[in-house]
């Protein structure tokens, strides 16, 4: 269970339009795997969403499913998911785009899905290497005007697209709005290993959607036909050297509409870290326009305890200028973990103005961390991060 407030950062809204979502549950029961590499499961949420001003909704969600992993004797991997998802919610003081009127109603949602994942990894050994090409192709089927304007839109308004959300069955980061519809899905992954470590691996796809009713946004790289291209890369030479590629390319002009490239070098007594970030397209002050922003990192793990860093971050477009620029110590021993942080920020909206941070973190492993701000003993800004980001799906 837990809960979330926010602030209003922006100058054209008002503050008592911000939400307060409390409280926020949700579970899982899963099976144990079946003779045919089946398991079942049951998912369960529940939301209460509140303004001063505005809608507020309640949500509960249940969703009995089924998903099958098996691979067979030619080594073709397939994986499936089927669910029938049941959403009821209550909804007070809803101005309906549709209509003009505000109600106060409850409304019930209910929809099966079902996605099938194959995948056929081909391997070829090179001396101490082995390279593994595996091509991906997936189906996504789900009826078609899921989405109604009887239901606020509270969840699932920040989508981007790449490549963590490719192959899922609702790529919107919420369930008020459901990617509904039947579209196809392929990519490849290239893996390179070099002495069962993981040197490269690459990712590439695009989607393919059947779907006459547009879901998402103009300008986020989903459209009816042919998607925008989305990959990732990531590359660790060796011990000192490591750099990662996020992006979205045009899908006729291959014409980059998001960038983020990263690298580190240097051992861990100096360690440098450099991260650019480009956007074709990104809401500032309620225009869409250009940005790119630049991050450095230095950090020097001085012995087994301390760890000290510092990092800047500088905006290129639409305005050139500093953002943030910050410096801390870290101190960790087998049972204690303790950070002091100061930062100077220089963002400027109606409630925000150029800033000077002090902030102190403790921590004790197993048993959790008390901080007099919002940043978490594992979120410093430490660019070896990037060297274990190869474990995690892509």
């Amino acid at each position: 269970m837990r809960g979330i407030d926010f602030q209003n950062l922006n100058a054209a809204q008002r503050n008592d339009t911000a939400p307060f979502v409390a409280p926020m549950m949700g579970g899982s029961y899963v099976t144990d795997v079946g003779s045919y590499g089946e398991r079942w499961n049951l998912d369960f949420d529940q939301i209460y969403v509140d303004r001063d001003r505005g809608n507020r909704t309640e949500r509960f969600g249940i969703r009995p499913g089924l998903k099958i992993y098996k691979i067979t004797n030619k080594g073709l991997i397939h994986e499936i998911e089927s669910y029938l998802s049941a959403d009821m919610y209550d909804i007070k003081k809803y101005d309906n785009p549709t209509t003009g009127r505000q109600v106060s109603q409850g409304v019930m949602r209910t929809f099966p899905a079902a996605s099938w994942i194959m995948k056929y990894p081909l391997y070829k050994k090179f001396n101490d290497k082995k390279w593994v090409f595996t091509p991906i192709v997936g189906l996504v089927a789900l009826p078609n005007s899921i989405n109604s304007n009887k239901i606020p839109n509270n969840d699932s308004q920040d989508f981007e697209f790449d490549t963590s959300n490719l192959f899922l069955i609702n790529r919107f980061p919420g369930r008020d709005q459901i990617d509904d519809g039947q579209r196809l899905n392929y990519a490849f992954t290239f893996d390179v290993f070099e002495h069962a470590a993981q040197k490269l691996k690459i990712i590439f796809g695009q989607s393919y959607s059947f779907s006459k009713k547009r879901n998402f946004e103009e300008g986020s790289g989903i459209v009816k036909g042919a998607s925008d291209y989305v990959g990732k890369m990531h590359y660790i030479a060796n011990e000192f050297f490591s750099t990662a590629w996020s992006f979205r390319l045009g899908r006729s002009s291959f014409k980059p509409k998001r960038n983020t490239v990263s690298l580190t070098a240097g051992p861990k007594k100096f360690l440098l870290g450099a991260s650019y970030t480009y956007h074709e397209r990104v809401l500032i002050n309620n225009q869409l326009r250009k940005s790119e922003q630049l991050s450095l990192s230095l950090t020097s793990k001085i012995n087994d305890n301390w760890t000290i860093f510092g990092n800047q971050k500088r905006e290129l477009n639409p305005r050139s200028g500093e953002l943030q620029h910050g410096m801390g110590v870290v101190f960790e021993d087998d049972c204690f973990k303790a950070r002091f942080d100061f930062f100077r920020t220089f963002y400027q909206d109606r409630d925000l103005v150029p800033s000077k941070t002090f902030m102190l973190t403790l921590g004790f492993k197993n048993l959790g961390e008390y901080s007099t701000g919002a940043l978490s003993l594992n979120d410093i800004s430490n660019p070896q991060d990037h060297r274990r980001e190869l474990g995690k799906n892509f």
